[in-house]
């Protein structure tokens, strides 16, 4: 029988292989590390604020844009919390962009012969014609606060082979006693749900001041936490409150006069290497007292919990392609 075309050459030219191409290509998602201040907590809700980026072998050898049987850039990602579906309180399914670019970067530490990149626009490697990145976020995912660790995935649509691959995060929300008080009365209404400060002294810039901390609409006692300031004039204290450390800085604070004074103090405390805090404004309870108070409006058990809930350092999970 006639053959048509001509003879394959005996001896072809091996095919680089710097860049394989793999027989059932997946795409990849990179989650960005989600650091402490990426993670508030309101009102009884977690949000964690999400980053990243896709890649894949098959949008890796095709112009961007370009629409085959399929589209080759990944468009977009998917998120599940603990295993359901997120839907940012709608009822579809939360769809997050991908904006896709070149990435010729990933070869920067590529050289030849010469010193010169081994590969860029032009001159691309043979597995890799158009290096693709895509990028997402910032996107918020919002869930319930309850204990334990919660496990966020990104999952992408599928690429022009049919395949998905996701990165996941967890979060882990423990609970701890608020600083200054040793009770379950912590997470109710009631008197615990005042928080106070006071001065044993009027605060001077020639000397280190103290404060004493403690929960609940009383006097202050003398076994209560105190704090001391860092340094003279510094206006940030410092001590342990139930064991934890905690910092407590006044701000714009100018002294306290013969009337009943404001300050706005930002206390902070770090559980597990991770700190949280809040800026709260105190009342004097009178003129010349040094007593300054915080009453947390609306204090339901739930919102009280929420003060007391704090992320952990996040995990970043192995990634692994989806089955």
């Amino acid at each position: 029988m006639p053959v048509s075309g001509a003879p394959p050459e005996p001896n072809p030219a091996a095919v680089p292989t710097d860049f394989v191409g793999v027989s059932d290509p997946r795409p990849t998602v990179t989650l960005d590390a989600v650091s402490s201040s990426q993670v508030v907590i309101k009102n009884g809700m977690a949000t964690v604020e999400l980053r990243g980026i896709v890649r894949d072998p098959i949008a890796d050898n095709v112009p961007r844009g370009y629409k085959s049987a399929g589209l080759a850039d990944i468009d977009s990602v998917t998120i599940t919390v603990d295993g359901s579906e997120y839907s940012a309180g709608t009822n579809k399914t939360f769809i997050i962009p991908v904006k896709a670019s070149d990435d010729w970067a990933r070869f920067d530490g590529l050289k030849d012969e010469n010193g010169q990149n081994k590969y860029g626009p032009g001159k691309p490697p043979f597995w890799c014609q158009h290096p693709y990145k895509g990028a997402f976020g910032p996107a918020y995912v919002t869930f319930p606060v309850s204990e334990g660790s919660h496990v966020i995935r990104v999952e992408t649509s599928k690429n022009a082979a049919g395949n998905t691959g996701f990165d996941e995060v967890a979060v882990t929300l423990e609970k701890r006693q608020i600083p200054g008080t040793g009770s379950s009365e912590a997470d109710t209404a009631g008197p615990a749900a005042v928080l106070s400060l006071y001065f044993p002294q009027a605060p001077t810039p020639q000397q280190a001041d103290t404060l004493q901390y403690f929960r609940g609409e009383r006097e202050p006692a003398p076994d209560d936490p105190s704090l001391t300031e860092t340094q003279a004039d510094s206006l940030a204290l410092a001590g342990q409150i139930n064991g934890l450390q905690t910092e407590i800085t006044l701000l714009n604070f100018v002294g306290l006069t013969a009337q009943a004074d404001t300050l706005t103090a930002r206390i902070s405390y770090t559980i597990k290497g991770v700190q949280t805090g809040q800026d709260l404004t105190l009342t004097e309870t009178g003129p010349e007292t040094r007593l300054f108070r915080f009453r947390f409006a609306d204090p339901t058990p739930e919102s009280l919990k929420a003060n007391i809930y704090l992320p952990g350092s996040p995990k970043q999970w192995g990634r692994s392609p989806n089955a």
